[in-house]
């Protein structure tokens, strides 16, 4: 039997789905850090949480603390080969429409 941590029940939750969808729409369904580099990822977006959600479950439906990446560079982000500060700062482009 599996057991589901507090991330997974919190990534099950109408609300959480919602919200990535809306981060989706509103970087109108490209991956920022692809489209900084000139290419335009529209196929595969998973949405990330940049503090990351064990750390920090208050910030599940942050904005800011959102970003829609391509399946690369989640990865990436995930595993530190993406600054928390560059991400943040694409997010708050997004939020504030500088992007």
């Amino acid at each position: 039997m599996r057991i589901a941590t507090q991330e997974s029940k919190l990534r099950n939750t109408y609300a959480w789905h919602t919200k990535a969808e809306q981060i989706k729409k509103d970087s109108k369904y490209l991956c920022p850090v692809c489209k900084e580099e000139g290419v335009y990822t529209y196929a595969d977006l998973e949405t990330h949480h940049i503090e990351k959600l064990k750390d920090s479950p208050d910030k599940l439906l942050d904005n800011y603390n959102l970003i829609p990446l391509c399946v690369k560079h989640h990865k990436m982000a995930d595993n530190g080969e993406i600054s928390a500060d560059h991400l943040r700062e694409l997010a708050r482009q997004r939020e504030e429409g500088e992007d």
